[in-house]
């Protein structure tokens, strides 16, 4: 069983993105990318370093990711609670930077969809009646 497919899957729920939008980037079915998630497939290094790319982090930080061994949090096809202490730290670490990432998304969001509510400006700098 690897240690990836678990990591990405959290991953990839924490950048919110879907498995068929990752099986299409990585040009693979729905099915093996569900088994990869489950730890039964195995990738290759061309494969990481498109989901690399994909979720705009560095290969080694995927593979850190997968070494923490959080089983409980990172592979739901396996139900025992496993934190290795030395872990911890490094994993808390890359949780926050993920979570502040996806805060930062978030905020953005909120940016454009208060733009998008200003009154609208017509040629000659006066508020348009739309």
């Amino acid at each position: 069983m690897n240690k990836i497919g678990p990591a990405v899957r959290k991953i990839r729920e924490i950048k919110n993105l879907t498995q068929n939008y990752i099986a299409r980037q990585l040009q693979v079915s729905r099915s093996w990318y569900i088994q990869f998630e489950c730890g039964e497939k195995d990738i290759k290094l061309d494969m990481l370093r498109k989901l690399s790319e994909i979720f705009q982090m560095k290969t080694d930080e995927i593979l850190r990711f997968a070494e923490m061994e959080i089983k409980e949090i990172l592979n739901p096809c396996e139900k025992t609670v496993i934190v290795r202490e030395k872990d911890y730290e490094q994993s808390k670490i890359l949780y926050e930077a993920l979570l502040h990432e996806k805060d930062l998304r978030i905020a953005a969001l909120e940016s454009i969809i208060a733009l998008q509510k200003l009154p609208k400006l017509n040629k000659k700098g006066h508020v348009s009646d739309l």
